[in-house]
């Protein structure tokens, strides 16, 4: 089973004596930069883009609601095109105490086409809590997507052809995606994370079982396609905490070194060259670091 995160959503919280602007501005930094945008979204005042589609959310007039971001899969393939990985992003949303409100795991199969997806789900072999099984085709272009559960809910599976969607033709190549929203997204952030066995939660959200046999779903047996598909789940694996700190120092010093250090320049050349003034400068920021930050600073130094 290769399993990949598609879509990723957070929140965190303010830290105390920083605005909302501030952390916004930070968080920013760590990605690599934002556009704002000049408008609100989800119920915040303010919002950017970051990462190219990926957007960052936040409000001054209401703290409780923290800052909010948001990352669909084409804004995860840019992160990782610069060095990080959602280690990085685990690592960093769990020191700053906010939790995950979304996660989309994709898990791709080039052996088993949506005809056989199809033909077991018509052959009543699902075996899910959800209460609707949705079938859309597409009227233009190829292919069809099965969405097991709701949109609105915690959990709901989708099924689609892949390979029709890029236009690839003479390719077998289906996807199994499972969006979990809120308590459950957060719990599955930890499996992902730690780099547990996913194959046994996939099974546990939507299964396939051969009731031709046994009208008993408890005891009839799993289709070996669906078995091969999932395989044991073991190659779902996080890189190491060190790695996602040394990720955070590595974007600070990018963020220093395109938005601050010009000005910083400009102000030590118009004060003659007063290292004192740098040093005041440090010394005073040293002493507003929030305490998720010396956690990866330790980090970073630690990991060499």
């Amino acid at each position: 089973m290769s399993a990949s995160v598609d879509w990723c959503e957070w929140s965190v919280p303010l830290v105390e004596g920083f605005g909302a602007a501030d952390c916004a501005s930070d968080w920013a930094a760590f990605l690599g930069g934002m556009v704002p945008s000049g408008r609100g979204m989800w119920g915040y005042a303010n919002s950017a883009a970051v990462l190219g589609s990926g957007r960052i959310a936040w409000d001054d007039e209401r703290r409780d609601m923290g800052v909010h971001v948001s990352l669909p899969a084409s804004a995860l393939g840019r992160l990782a095109a610069v060095g990080l990985d959602f280690a990085t992003i685990y690592c960093r949303v769990r020191n700053s105490g906010g939790k995950f409100t979304r996660i989309d795991i994709a898990c791709d199969s080039r052996s088993v086409s949506m005809d056989v997806v199809l033909h077991a789900i018509e052959s009543n072999y699902v075996v899910s809590r959800a209460r609707s099984i949705r079938l859309v085709r597409e009227l233009r272009g190829a292919g069809c997507t099965v969405y097991v559960g709701s949109g609105s809910s915690d959990t709901m599976v989708r099924f689609y052809d892949k390979a029709a969607e890029r236009g690839l033709t003479d390719v077998v190549w289906t996807r199994c995606e499972v969006q979990l929203r809120r308590n459950r997204a957060d719990s599955w952030a930890d499996l992902v994370y730690l780099g547990d066995s996913l194959a046994s939660y996939f099974r546990g959200v939507v299964d396939f079982r051969d009731r031709a046999s046994e009208s008993n779903v408890s005891r009839a047996e799993p289709v070996d396609w669906w078995l091969d598909w999932l395989g044991d789940g073991s190659d779902v694996v996080a890189k190491i905490v060190q790695v996602a700190a040394r990720g955070d120092v590595a974007a600070w010093e990018a963020w220093i070194a395109k938005q601050v250090a010009p000005s910083l320049a400009a102000v030590f050349l118009a004060r003659g060259g007063d290292m004192g003034y740098l040093r005041e400068v440090l010394a005073n920021g040293g002493g507003r670091i929030p305490g998720w930050k010396h956690q990866i600073i330790a980090l970073a130094i630690r990991g060499g």
